[in-house]
């Protein structure tokens, strides 16, 4: 198999099979910059709500701001709501592990709004899903990684 990087390659392979056109011999020109197939990749999960970073291995809230401004919501306009606190992690790790640190972070983040500001705690759900909805499937460096790591608030029902 001959590899054609560049239009001047391609020109003089078909220079060398006596060709001088491509046009003329059937032949279709494939653009370099764009593949013949469409690599296969996992969708993309996205996220629903707000969404809360942690840092690698680690349950432990870093950004209060956020959650403070969550918390006035959920003791006013959202006072209704119920919250799905779900966490999340890298693609590191096994499954099991993985699963188990989610876990603790939506349980991080309900622990604070529960202790701190007071929260009805059956207003807040929990669920940790591990890996399993990657922000990022394939992650290419140390910020998709990042975001991988993350507890996401968003309402799932209304009180009555």
């Amino acid at each position: 198999m001959i590899e054609l990087k560049t239009q001047a390659d391609f020109e003089e392979h078909l220079q060398s099979k006596g060709m001088s056109d491509s046009a003329d011999k059937g032949i279709k020109r494939i653009s370099p910059d764009k593949p013949a197939y469409k690599p296969l990749s996992k969708k993309k999960y996205k996220p629903k709500g707000m969404l809360i970073h942690f840092d690698f291995n680690s349950a432990a809230i870093r950004d209060y701001k956020i959650l403070n401004e969550f918390a006035k919501a959920l003791q006013n306009k959202l006072s209704n709501n119920i919250i799905l606190i779900s966490g999340h992690t890298d693609n590191m790790g096994s499954d099991e592990f993985n699963l188990k640190l989610s876990f603790q972070r939506a349980q991080a983040v309900k622990n604070f709004l529960v202790q701190v500001h007071h929260i009805n705690p059956s207003q807040l759900q929990t669920q940790g899903f591990g890996k399993r909805k990657l922000l990022y499937p394939n992650e290419r460096n140390k910020k998709e990684a990042q975001m991988n790591r993350r507890v996401e608030l968003e309402t799932i029902g209304i009180k009555e």
